[in-house]
């Protein structure tokens, strides 16, 4: 049983710490850049078994929703997958490495919150 709760804790340390990354990374677009990602997230094709994020929604959120509505949809794995091809798809390569190798970070300690050297990454 303990063992168990070990395990959920780290699962939501993981997730507290993907969210992180993804709303540092949507953050880091400019006002216009975010509608672009809105637009094309409403539009982009999906892999078999999940399920489009509603229209209103979508344009409804700020950065902060934005990133628990992806992991909310699409899982941890799946949103960081998401989230690069939109954000290629927009022309932001660069943050789409930038979160490829935030997300290495946060997955290599999945027990610690960012730190400043993670966030450091965003600069």
């Amino acid at each position: 049983m303990q063992e168990m709760q070990v395990i959920i804790s780290q699962m939501h340390r993981m997730e507290s710490t993907l969210k992180a990354c993804l709303l540092h990374i949507l953050e880091d677009l400019l006002e216009e850049e975010l509608v672009k990602f809105k637009f094309q997230l409403t539009n982009i094709v999906l892999a078999e078994g999940y399920n489009r994020m509603p229209r209103g929604t979508i344009q409804q959120a700020n950065p902060e929703r934005l990133a628990d509505l992806l992991i909310q949809y699409y899982g941890e794995e799946y949103s960081k997958t998401v989230t690069q091809e939109v954000l290629k798809i927009i022309n932001q390569c660069n943050l789409a490495e930038k979160l490829c190798q935030a997300t290495e970070k946060c997955e290599s300690r999945p027990n610690l919150f960012p730190s400043a050297d993670v966030a450091q990454d965003f600069s």
